[in-house]
């Protein structure tokens, strides 16, 4: 009884250690798998970094590298050089390259109408002072880019970066900010420094927001399209 009582005794011993060796052992593989995924990823992001600075070097100092962002997930099945929106968000979307950062792409979105507050900051309420033009800029991080095509394909002539549509509203950006030129260059390049408008606050929209943005535009590019392909069945002198 006490030979078969120490038996069982090993044999739980042995199981206990078993059991924390294997433990040890997940952890260290999961630890390790996290420093090489992390090695890994910041060597793409090294050469999404240098890939999109080298498109600066062949453009014209007074002007921007044009871009266009493709939607990752409907490329292979949908991309025909044109653009539409589904649930997946937009099929494409031209923009300029404005900076690189750390983490991620600047592109110019649009150009923007700021006024000066009667406290004396920049705001996008509209007052009875103008104040100079900004550009709104969205942030395209590297996490949601997939891969870079710097010669572009048959459609267009531009650099491709080929994007998870991962931001509210299914947009390739993570957030807005609004910069102004400071009129002054930069650097050998000549190109112009940027600053953030300060009193102009980063813009997140909030992703409920964005998706009845993203439900509207669908109705639209749907009335649009079934418009256009109205026209285009019309016979010639006919109404």
């Amino acid at each position: 009884m006490d030979s078969l009582s120490w038996l069982d005794f090993t044999n739980l011993a042995v199981a206990i250690l078993g059991l924390v060796v294997s433990t040890f052992l997940s952890i260290l593989l999961f630890r390790l798998g996290r420093r090489l995924t992390f090695r890994s990823r910041m060597g793409t992001w090294d050469e999404y970094r240098d890939t999109s600075r080298r498109l600066f070097v062949n453009t014209n100092p007074e002007r921007l590298p044009e871009i266009i962002l493709i939607n990752a997930k409907r490329y292979e099945r949908d991309y025909d050089g044109g653009n539409n929106v589904n649930r997946h968000g937009d099929l494409q979307t031209r923009a300029e390259l404005l900076d690189i950062r750390h983490n991620g792409i600047e592109v110019v979105c649009e150009i923007v109408s700021t006024w000066w507050a009667p406290d004396g900051r920049r705001t996008l309420t509209e007052t009875a002072r103008a104040a100079p033009n900004a550009m709104m800029i969205g942030v395209v991080p590297f996490r949601f880019i997939e891969h870079i095509n710097v010669s572009g394909d048959e459609y267009r002539y531009s650099p491709i970066y080929y994007v998870s549509y991962r931001g509210p509203g299914k947009s390739p950006y993570s957030h807005f900010k609004y910069v102004e030129s400071q009129g002054s260059p930069l650097g050998p390049s000549g190109r112009l420094y940027y600053a953030t408008i300060d009193d102009l606050k980063e813009l997140r929209r909030g992703r409920f927001v964005s998706w009845l943005q993203l439900q509207n535009y669908r109705v639209r590019s749907y009335r649009f399209e079934r418009a256009t392909r109205k026209g285009k069945d019309r016979l010639p002198g006919r109404s």
